[in-house]
């Protein structure tokens, strides 16, 4: 399984730009979830792009406040972790503009 989602990470990385930006709403995270199906949401497959050629950056979810907004995003990293990413390159934090969805970004680490 994990030979599977790494080919789809190489398929991802090798396709086009990747913006430093994404918006993850509520509707498409409402969906059934799978290793697959996370790495076909395009603001994942598009912020793990950019983190796979920025390494040294972090990848910040920033989410809307309360606690459902603090589950979604909890779970989220769990799942960019058993996708590979490092737990130390993701950085969950309150505050999105949106009550409808998480912002996945990429920022130079301090």
């Amino acid at each position: 399984m994990k030979t599977s989602i790494t080919a789809l990470f190489l398929v991802l990385v090798s396709t086009g730009v990747f913006a430093s930006e994404f918006s993850l709403s509520a509707d498409r995270w409402a969906s059934p979830r799978s290793g697959a199906s996370i790495v076909a949401m395009e603001s994942v497959a598009g912020t793990v792009r950019g983190w796979l050629r920025k390494p040294d950056y972090q990848i910040v979810i920033t989410y809307p406040g309360g606690e459902t907004g603090g589950l979604w995003a909890d779970e989220l990293k769990s799942w960019l972790v058993s996708l590979g990413i490092p737990s130390s390159a993701i950085h969950p934090r309150s505050g999105s503009a949106r009550a409808d969805a998480i912002v996945l970004s990429l920022r130079r680490q301090p």
